[in-house]
C-alpha cells in the first residue's frame, strides 16, 4: 500500500478518488499474480500502481531494502551509499524501456543491475 500511495503521489495524472480502494485492488492484482504458476506469472502483465512511474516504487524497495539492511546491520555508510547508488541506476535504466509481462521485467532487471555491478559504479569504497 505504502508503495501504491507513493507512485501516485510521484504521477503526473489525476489519482483515483478512491486511494485506500484503488491501492487495495492494486494489492489484490499483485498478490493473485503471486499465485499463479511460475510460466503463467512470467506471461501476466506488469503492474504499475501509476503507468507514468517506471519502475514502480515497490520493485525499488524490493531491490534497495535487503541492501539498506544489511548496510546497517555492517554500520557501513559507504555501503548504505553504494545501495542508493544502485537503486537509483536500475530506476533510471528501467525508466527507458516498455516493460510489457513479468518476464520482461526480471529480464531487464538482471541484465541491468549486473551491468551495474560489473561497472563498479556503485561499488563500497575500498580499505573502508
Amino acid at each position: 500500500m505504502c508503495a501504491c500511495r507513493s507512485d501516485l503521489a510521484l504521477s503526473r495524472t489525476p489519482a483515483a478518488p478512491d486511494v485506500a480502494a484503488y491501492c487495495a485492488a492494486y494489492a489484490d492484482r499483485f498478490v493473485a499474480t503471486t499465485k499463479l504458476s511460475g510460466e503463467a506469472q512470467e506471461r501476466s502483465p506488469y503492474q504499475l500502481a501509476a503507468r507514468d512511474v517506471i519502475p514502480g516504487s515497490f520493485l525499488l524497495f524490493s531491490v534497495a531494502v535487503p541492501c539498506l539492511v544489511d548496510a546497517i546491520k555492517e554500520k557501513s555508510q559507504d555501503r548504505i551509499t553504494a545501495c542508493f547508488c544502485m537503486a537509483h541506476a536500475l530506476a533510471n535504466r528501467m525508466a527507458q524501456y516498455t516493460m510489457a509481462t513479468q518476464a520482461d521485467v526480471a529480464a531487464m532487471m538482471q541484465r541491468t543491475l549486473r551491468e551495474i555491478s560489473e561497472s563498479g559504479r556503485c561499488r563500497v569504497a575500498e580499505g573502508r
